[in-house]
């Protein structure tokens, strides 16, 4: 996906692959680059994960239909038109680009919150790219932040 989405050999883009993904998800992975002597983040999309969207939606839209579930049926298609949104990595990139922007630029975030910025170059098709924040993950933060207030997780 990386090749054919980036247009070159992953030996040529990159000088390391960490093969160990960053994270994962069910539309795809992060990986931890060296990219022109700076670590990078490229998110690629699973190759079927659009198709076997839509399959998926399909039937369950088609099983609504059938059984006359009108309301759900709706419901249904609304979380299928915001899973397409997710599919667009090409979109992703510049909501993060202005979300990057917009928390660097706020007083009250800046040297607390941290956004990655996008990395043009490296978002094409199934990937985006990004440059590397390294440190605590936030779900792991935000769980020992519940934790230390009593949260039963």
């Amino acid at each position: 996906a990386l090749e054919r989405d980036l247009g070159a050999p992953v030996g040529e883009l990159f000088a390391r692959v960490d093969r160990e993904p960053l994270g994962a998800a069910s539309i795809g992975q992060a990986h931890l680059v060296d990219w022109q002597g700076a670590q990078a983040v490229v998110k690629v999309q699973y190759p079927d994960a659009a198709s076997m969207m839509r399959a998926d939606f399909w039937c369950l839209e088609t099983l609504l239909w059938l059984v006359g579930e009108g309301d759900a049926l709706r419901v249904t298609s609304q979380l299928r038109q915001q899973f397409a949104v997710e599919l667009d990595y090409a979109q992703e990139a510049v909501h993060l680009s202005a979300l990057h922007d917009a928390i660097s630029a706020a007083p009250e975030f800046r040297g607390r919150v941290a956004v990655p910025k996008p990395i043009a170059a490296l978002t094409r098709g199934g990937v985006v790219g990004m440059e590397y924040l390294p440190g605590p993950k936030l779900e792991a933060v935000c769980r020992q932040r519940l934790e230390a207030l009593g949260a039963d997780l």
